[in-house]
């Protein structure tokens, strides 16, 4: 086997994982089949369950929904949305998973559920409803049309009885067939929710994959294993097991996947993550050297407080535990701190800024109009057909209010050495002129794998007063080029908790 040299930069995102507890009762399901085509709505379009009362009589309090039997071969290009009987709909899923395939998964969505990524497979499990497509997503008739919402909290207090229905939709068509199932589906009404238990061993990992010095872009096999010390290869010194993550995507070097050792692999003490990946045609997993230091994100999750702490309970004796202090000093508040009064300090309050990326998938590009300057061909390749014209792209981005945008990244890939790429971030205030920033074409040079960026930002999100987009522009140069549209990296800097 040859190997050649590879490096991986990496960050830890904190990860929680919920838990309800389910019930029998007030169950209603289908059992026919939903056949998704390679683009375009699901057969039948929807497809109903039919509810005549609940179990003691009364309005919804909680509301979960779940696929039996999901199959597909590119999951990420489902939009799902549940509309009940009053026309109150909930967007379950939209552009969620990797390009990867998923075969007979039962996947549950619940208010309480964790969150899914845009870039790992979909495994069976229960998730909280996500829109990675961007605000608005269309359901054209009979569908609800352009909806937005992913909070299953609408049903509640509305009556149940009536016809619930569930619209799918494949909104990409990519090489080959993408043909897929869902073999039935579920809703229950008013399960207890019980506490709510946060995963301390699950973990979000981000890196960045080279190959031969450059950010690899394609599929790769990834080993993840946890050792106490940089370089023993002692199975002693090794926590847990091997997890392996095969066919996971990269682009432009950036892969992101979440990962779980156990309850014991972490402490006080200094950890350290062995990747190895394997890139076809390789038949053995090559180890990235050297290996990444981890303590901060997964040790904090599951360190509790010293068991001298002092703890503080409501007035009332309830809830309990209100707000805890261990033997460091430090304060947790659980529940919402409500300030009626004057607050003296002794010492300062610093919100210091916290660094961090968000991929937006290239799904969510948009067409500013309709075009002849480039044509979709070859899959997910678009060929220049009238030299000198534009093709004009636009992206929302979704980002949370008090976040700073730094940085903003385009990954493409192109054919041609003199397309001309302009990449530009536009903010629009009170219906006003968008101000732009960036904006300076560039020429992609040589073939392959490349990229665009707009550096220096300093860019306030509130959306309540201001919308940004980015745009993105092709020049189509005098021989012909086709270019592969990838995800865009936004850098920002947040003092707020992430929504």
């Amino acid at each position: 086997m040859r190997t050649s040299p590879r490096t991986v930069l990496a960050c830890l995102i904190g990860a929680s994982a919920m838990a309800f507890a389910a019930s029998a009762q007030n169950a209603f399901t289908s059992t026919s089949p939903i056949s998704i085509p390679s683009s375009g709505n699901a057969i039948p379009y929807p497809s109903t369950i039919g509810v005549s009362g609940l179990t003691p009589p009364g309005n919804i309090t909680n509301v979960v929904v779940t696929l039996q039997g999901l199959t597909h071969p590119r999951v990420s290009d489902l939009d799902i949305v549940l509309v009940g009987p009053g026309g109150q709909h909930c967007i379950l899923r939209s552009d969620a998973g990797g390009d990867v395939a998923t075969s007979a998964t039962t996947v549950t969505f619940s208010r309480t559920g964790r969150v899914l990524t845009n870039i790992d497979a979909i495994p069976s499990g229960t998730f909280a409803p996500v829109n990675f497509g961007g605000v608005l997503e269309d359901f054209p008739g009979p569908g609800p049309g352009i909806v937005s919402n992913t909070n299953l909290g609408v049903y509640d207090g509305t009556s149940a009885v009536g016809t619930w229905s569930l619209f799918i939709i494949d909104d990409a068509s990519g090489p080959g067939s993408t043909t897929g199932t869902l073999s039935g589906w579920t809703i229950r009404f008013n399960d207890p929710i019980a506490d709510v238990a946060q995963s301390a061993t699950e973990f979000s990992y981000q890196g960045i994959l080279r190959k031969d010095g450059a950010p690899f872009s394609g599929i790769a096999d990834l080993r993840f294993t946890l050792w106490s010390d940089a370089s023993s290869t002692d199975p002693g010194a090794q926590f847990g097991f091997a997890i392996d993550r095969p066919g996971v995507p990269v682009a432009g070097g950036v892969f992101t996947t979440m990962l779980d050792f156990g309850s014991g692999a972490f402490s006080e003490k200094r950890r350290f993550l062995q990747v190895e990946s394997r890139i076809a045609p390789e038949s053995g997993f090559t180890p990235i050297l050297p290996r990444t230091p981890i303590t901060g994100v997964p040790f904090a999750g599951t360190v509790p407080l010293a068991k001298a702490a002092t703890r503080l309970d409501a007035p009332d004796g309830s809830p309990t535990n209100v707000v805890e202090v261990d033997n460091s000093g430090f304060a947790k508040v659980n529940s919402s701190l409500i300030i009626s009064g004057s607050v003296n300090l002794a010492g300062a309050i610093t919100l210091v800024p916290t660094s961090r990326s968000r991929i937006f998938p290239a799904c969510a590009w948009q067409p500013v109009v309709s075009t002849a300057a480039y044509t979709t061909s070859n899959g997910d390749w678009i060929t220049g057909s009238t030299p000198g014209s534009t093709l004009t792209l636009f992206m929302p981005l979704n980002l949370p209010d008090g976040a700073i945008i730094r940085e903003i990244t385009l990954f493409f890939e192109d054919s041609a050495t003199s397309t001309n790429v302009t990449l530009s971030l536009r903010k629009v205030q009170n219906n006003g002129s968008p101000q732009v920033f960036g904006g300076s074409a560039q020429n992609t040079g040589t073939p392959g794998n490349t990229s665009i960026s707009i550096t220096g930002l300093n860019e306030v999100v509130d959306s309540n007063l201001l919308a940004h987009t980015l745009n993105a522009s092709f020049v189509v140069p005098t021989t012909m080029s086709q270019v592969r549209i990838g995800n865009v990296r936004v850098k920002y800097d947040i003092t707020s908790p992430l929504p």
